[in-house]
C-alpha cells in the first residue's frame, strides 16, 4: 500500500487521466571521486555537486527546480487540493501559541490566517484586551523576518525575541521593553533556536551562540560557548561560562553544544551538553557562582545514569531514569545534595512509557504513553498523593504551565488524528477542566465520518510496528484507494496522533492516511529508540518499507 505523490494526487483530483509527462530530466555527469576509509574504496559520482558556488552546479539546480515545477504543474487535481488546503486553513480564525504569563502579563503568539508569520501580543489579565507589541513583518520593511522565539522577563516587563531574516537556520536576539516597546541597543547574532533563560534578577540571560552566522561553516558548532549578557551591555564583552576550553576536565566534546538554564524557583543553575544522546549530561551550580571567574561545577547525572529528564520542585529533585527500566520510571532525591545511588523510586516502571516531566508552582505532571494514546498523572509532594488529569479526550495530551514558579494555573491541550487541538485552562487543586480563553473551536468538514485504526505490521525481521491508518467510513476496501504514508523514526520522537487540516483534505477525497511509526521512535519506549539509532538506524526505513 504505497503510492506517490503523483498517483496520489491524481486519485485525488478529479476523475481523469495522468497526462503523459517530460520523458527527459536534466542530464546529470557522471563524474567518479574514490575516496579509501579503512581500507575499502567508496567512489562518488557526484562529488561536482557538492559546490554549490559553481555556475555549473547552479545551472543543474535550476533546471532540476524547472523540471520538477513543470512536472507537478501538470497534475491533475493539484489546483484544487491546493484550495481546499488554503479554504480549511481559513477555518480556524486564528491561532494562539507559547501562552506564557510573566509579572501577571500573558505574552502568546497569534497569527491570522491570511499572516505568513505570527505577531507577539500581551494582555495584562487572560481575559483583558489585547496588545499587539511586536510585528516582525513590520522590524525591517526591506526584509522578511519571523520571530523564532520570545523570552518574557519574570517580571514581565522585558522581552528577548529571536528574530530569523529570510528563513535562516539561526536567530538573532534582540530585547524589547514591554511598556514603550523600545528595543534596547544591543544586538546578538547566530544564535539557533532562539532559547535563553531569564537571570533571577532579570538583570540579563544565559544563551550560546554559534561561532558563525554562515550555516555552512564547518566550525561554526564546533567548540561552542555558553554565555552570559547583562543588558545593556556590548555582547563581544559577553563572558564565557561552559564551554571545552573553560572545563577542560570535564571532558566535552567538541560537538557537544553547551546549555545553560536555571530550576523554576531560580536556586540552582544547570548546565548541560546536548548531542543526539537522549541521556542526559548535566552540571549543577549555585546561581551565586555566576559572578565568580570560574564556576564549580558538580556532576548532576552522566550519560551512565540513563536520566531523559529532571527537575527540581520544592525540596525534591525528580528524575525520568531508563536505567534498568526501558519504559522509563521516576526517582527522587534531595535537590540539594542529590545522590542518584540512594534515590527511591517514586514511580516505577510500567507498561506504559514516561514520555514527559513538568511542574507547576506544587504539583508534578507525568505524562505516560501507550504507544498511541497519553495519559498525565499528577503528583502533590506535600500530600505524597498521586491522581490522573481528567483529560476529555484520547489522543496526544499535555500540561503547559503558564508560570510554573509562581502559581499553579496550567494550560491542557489535546489533540489526535481527527479532533483538532483544543484548549482548557487547569486548576490542579479542584482537577478541573474549562475551555481557555485561548480556545478557538472549529468544524472541519467530514470529522465525524473518519475512523481510525491502529494496528502492527510486520518488519523484515519480525518486530511488530505500530501502523496508524485513517480513512472515510464509507470507504470501499478494495484496494483501489490512493494511500499518503509517512512515518518518522529519530531521536526518541515519536510520531503521535494530531489533526492536520491538509490531511485532512486528502481524506475527503477518499485517500487513505497510514502513519508509520518505526523503530528510531520512542513509541515502544528506549529499546524502540535504541532498535533504530547509530548501528541499528537501518532499522527505520526498513521498518518503513515493511
Amino acid at each position: 500500500m504505497k503510492t506517490t505523490w503523483l498517483t496520489l494526487l491524481a486519485l485525488a483530483g478529479p476523475a481523469t487521466t495522468l497526462p503523459t509527462l517530460a520523458q527527459s530530466l536534466p542530464a546529470t555527469p557522471v563524474r567518479p571521486v574514490t575516496d579509501t576509509y579503512f581500507g575499502r574504496a567508496v567512489v562518488d559520482n557526484y562529488r561536482w555537486l557538492e559546490d554549490t558556488n559553481s555556475p555549473e552546479t547552479q545551472a543543474w539546480l535550476k533546471a532540476q527546480g524547472d523540471y520538477t515545477a513543470a512536472t507537478v504543474a501538470r497534475l491533475p487535481g493539484r489546483d484544487q487540493l491546493i484550495k481546499t488546503f488554503e479554504d480549511y486553513d481559513r477555518l480556524r480564525t486564528v491561532r494562539y501559541g507559547e501562552v506564557k504569563k510573566r509579572g501577571g502579563r500573558y505574552f502568546y503568539r497569534k497569527t491570522l490566517p491570511a499572516e505568513k508569520v505570527g505577531k507577539l501580543y500581551v494582555r495584562e489579565s487572560q481575559t483583558g484586551p489585547e496588545r499587539l507589541l511586536f510585528d516582525p513583518a513590520t522590524y525591517d520593511p526591506a526584509k522578511p523576518y519571523a520571530m523564532t522565539a520570545f523570552s518574557p522577563s519574570s517580571d514581565g516587563q522585558r522581552v528577548v525575541i529571536a528574530l530569523q531574516e529570510n528563513g535562516a537556520e539561526l536567530s538573532t536576539l534582540r530585547t524589547l521593553t514591554v511598556a514603550t516597546k523600545a528595543w534596547l541597543p544591543e544586538s546578538i547574532p547566530a544564535v539557533f533556536g532562539g532559547e535563553i533563560a531569564w537571570l533571577p534578577d532579570d538583570s540579563g540571560f544565559l544563551y550560546t551562540p554559534q561561532n558563525s552566522a554562515d550555516p555552512k561553516d564547518p566550525k561554526g558548532n564546533l567548540d561552542t560557548k555558553a554565555r552570559l549578557h547583562r543588558l545593556g551591555t556590548s555582547p563581544q564583552a559577553d563572558p564565557e561560562l561552559l564551554s571545552r576550553v573553560k572545563y577542560p576536565k570535564l571532558g566535552i566534546r567538541p560537538d557537544q553544544y553547551p546549555i545553560l538554564y536555571f530550576s523554576d524557583d531560580n536556586t540552582q543553575l544547570y548546565g548541560e551538553l546536548s548531542s543526539v544522546d537522549n541521556r542526559r549530561n548535566a552540571w549543577v551550580a549555585t546561581p551565586a557562582e555566576l559572578g565568580k571567574p570560574t564556576i564549580k561545577w558538580q556532576q548532576l547525572v552522566a550519560p551512565t545514569d540513563s536520566v531523559y529528564s529532571y527537575l527540581k520542585l520544592g525540596t525534591k529533585l525528580y528524575l525520568h531514569s531508563v536505567k534498568g527500566a526501558p519504559q522509563g520510571r521516576l526517582l527522587v532525591t534531595d535537590a540539594a545534595h542529590p545522590n542518584l545511588a540512594t534515590a527511591t523510586v517514586l514511580l516505577p516502571e510500567s507498561k506504559l512509557n514516561i514520555t514527559r516531566l513538568v511542574s507547576t508552582k506544587d504539583y508534578l505532571f507525568v505524562t505516560l504513553n501507550d504507544g498511541i494514546n497519553d495519559r498525565i498523572r499528577q503528583y502533590d509532594p506535600r500530600r505524597g498523593q498521586w491522581t490522573d488529569v481528567p483529560l476529555p479526550g484520547t489522543g496526544t495530551a499535555g500540561v503547559e504551565p503558564y508560570d510554573a514558579p509562581h502559581s499553579n494555573e496550567a494550560l491542557v491541550y489535546v489533540t489526535s488524528w481527527k479532533q483538532p487541538v483544543a484548549l482548557y485552562d487547569y486548576q490542579p487543586e479542584t482537577k478541573k477542566l474549562t475551555s481557555s480563553v485561548f480556545e478557538v473551536a472549529v468544524k472541519y468538514p467530514g470529522v465525524d465520518d473518519l475512523v481510525v485504526e491502529e494496528v502492527e505490521v510486520p518488519s523484515y525481521d519480525g518486530a511488530r510496528v505500530p501502523l496508524s491508518l485513517i480513512y472515510r467510513k464509507d470507504l470501499k476496501k478494495d484496494g483501489q484507494a490512493a494511500c499518503f504514508m509517512t512515518g518518522y523514526g529519530a531521536y526518541g520522537i515519536s510520531a503521535t496522533p494530531g489533526f492536520n487540516s491538509r490531511y485532512l483534505a486528502l481524506l475527503n477525497q477518499g485517500v487513505v492516511l497510514a502513519v508509520t511509526h518505526p523503530r528510531g521512535g520512542s513509541e515502544k519506549g528506549q529499546k524502540w529508540y535504541r532498535g533504530g539509532y547509530q548501528k541499528t538506524k537501518p532499522n527505520t526505513w526498513k521498518d518503513f518499507i515493511a
